[in-house]
């Protein structure tokens, strides 16, 4: 699948687009896309569909279903909406939101303009759309919960909980976006609204308290043969190390505007690096 068959295909205003702009757009646009066909090719028909099944409600149109889960299996994303760019205030705060009545995905252009572009990033929030996309043409009724953010959890291997599905099966992911004037409702990455984000944070900075005790009372108190108490330099570096690393955590975290778990991931990943 070459880059051009994407942006000819799927970006509806591609030829508007500043050139470093339309090749992040591209190249992350390429990676979800690999994703999707990737996922279909190994999972079942089955794994597909049952994101989409709603309980009680009336079951998704599987020809429908059965329908994009082929195509995706030979790399045809032919079916999939017209994507547009904009800014995160038009987007309610979202980095991206679909819209039923436009047939449209919505990506936040903030997203493409950070000095800190990652492909993975948008690749994700792209796939969690698509998610909405496809739940929007299988039912007729849109549940409660974000199915978007299930599918996407699927498509990137992600083993979610039953607490943590249950979460998202309640969520309401609706929000209301500004495009050409008007107001358009759209499901979108619906922002942090929890009350635990202070235990989230107390419990990053029990870890490495105890991280830096653990240095101390470990590796600084041993002495080996020829190497007596030298091993006490290490832990002081390496404690030197644990609080570079919590200082650089706490700033991270401490920017993100709209507090999402793919802005909290996206922090940590700036903060510890891809490599954690």
């Amino acid at each position: 699948m070459s880059s051009t068959t994407v942006l000819t295909t799927v970006i509806g205003n591609a030829e508007s687009l500043d050139e470093l702009i339309q090749q992040q757009l591209d190249f992350s646009l390429t990676t979800a896309l690999e994703m999707l066909q990737g996922w279909t090719q190994s999972n079942q028909f089955e794994a597909f569909s049952a994101v989409f099944e709603h309980g009680d409600l009336a079951s998704p149109d599987h020809q429908t279903l059965q329908s994009l889960y082929q195509a995706w299996q030979q790399g045809d994303f032919a079916q999939l909406p017209t994507i547009e760019l904009l800014s995160a205030a038009d987007l309610n705060g979202a980095q991206g939101a679909f819209s039923a009545s436009t047939q449209t995905i919505y990506l936040a252009t903030d997203l493409l303009n950070t000095p800190t572009f990652q492909p993975e990033n948008i690749a994700r929030i792209f796939i969690e759309e698509v998610g909405h996309f496809v739940d929007s043409q299988a039912n007729e009724v849109d549940a409660p919960g974000d199915e978007g953010a299930i599918f996407a959890a699927s498509v990137a291997g992600h083993q979610l909980s039953d607490s943590q599905l249950a979460a998202l099966q309640s969520e309401d992911d609706h929000i209301t976006l500004q495009v050409d004037g008007q107001a358009i409702e759209a499901e979108a990455m619906a922002p942090y609204e929890g009350d635990n984000f202070d235990q989230f944070q107390e419990g990053v900075e029990d870890f490495l308290n105890t991280l830096e005790e653990t240095i101390a009372q470990v590796i600084a108190a041993q002495e080996l043969p020829l190497i007596g108490s030298a091993l006490a330099n290490v832990s002081n570096a390496a404690q030197q190390f644990v609080a570079e690393m919590r200082e650089t955590i706490t700033t991270e975290i401490g920017a993100i505007a709209d507090l999402t778990p793919a802005a909290l991931e996206n922090a940590l990943m700036q903060a510890l690096g891809e490599a954690g």
